[in-house]
């Protein structure tokens, strides 16, 4: 619900209406009883997240995680899947097709 104030209030009340507005408080400032203005928060855009963006701060923890394969880059991950896949005629079998 919205909180009506008159502009006398709102300007000894600035700091404490602000704050009620971050809150997601809506403040709504009239004058002579009638609605001026309303009281709200800027809205922030979203941070977008960089993958990646710690790559090569911290190499003795990358290097331990190569050593023990917990960091893998796509081109390995890729070519440990393809060996493990088998060929096309392998697959089709499979799924009870032919082969292209």
């Amino acid at each position: 619900m919205a909180r009506t104030v008159n502009i006398h209030e709102a300007k000894t009340h600035f700091s404490k209406l602000v704050e009620a507005a971050e809150r997601g408080e809506e403040i709504i400032i009239a004058r002579r009883g009638k609605p001026v203005l309303k009281l709200v928060p800027v809205e922030q855009p979203p941070r977008k997240l960089r993958i990646g963006w710690a790559k090569g701060l911290f190499p003795e923890i990358e290097a331990i995680a190569r050593e023990s394969s917990l960091i893998k880059t796509a081109d390995e991950d890729f070519d440990e899947w393809y060996k493990s896949a088998g060929d096309a005629e392998e697959w089709a079998r499979l799924l009870e097709k032919p082969a292209p």
